[in-house]
């Protein structure tokens, strides 16, 4: 299951929960360095989207998610949480 909201995905495997997001390494700010972060941000969530996906192809959208941001520089509404979202997703089909 992909549960998302902003930055945050929650992936639960035979129940375990790993979450991966996107955000600067700079609080707040508008553009810079990011990195892929793997913090619980239960208490953040107000609103999400479940869908189901098999387990064998979300691993291999995270991995591929994860790959594709690692090193990139967070640019809001360019390179951010929702972009990172959105990739993962369809990196799932």
């Amino acid at each position: 299951m992909i549960t998302a909201w902003e930055e945050v995905e929650s992936n639960t495997f035979d129940g375990l929960v790993e979450w991966y997001g996107f955000k600067p390494k700079t609080n707040m700010g508008p553009a810079g360095e990011g990195y892929v972060d793997r913090s619980d941000r239960t208490s953040q969530i107000n609103y999400t989207v479940s869908l189901n996906v098999d387990d064998g192809i979300l691993r291999a959208a995270i991995h591929q998610a994860v790959s594709q941001y690692t090193g990139k520089t967070y640019v809001v509404s360019m390179v951010d949480c929702v972009s990172f979202t959105a990739d993962l997703t369809r990196n799932a089909g």
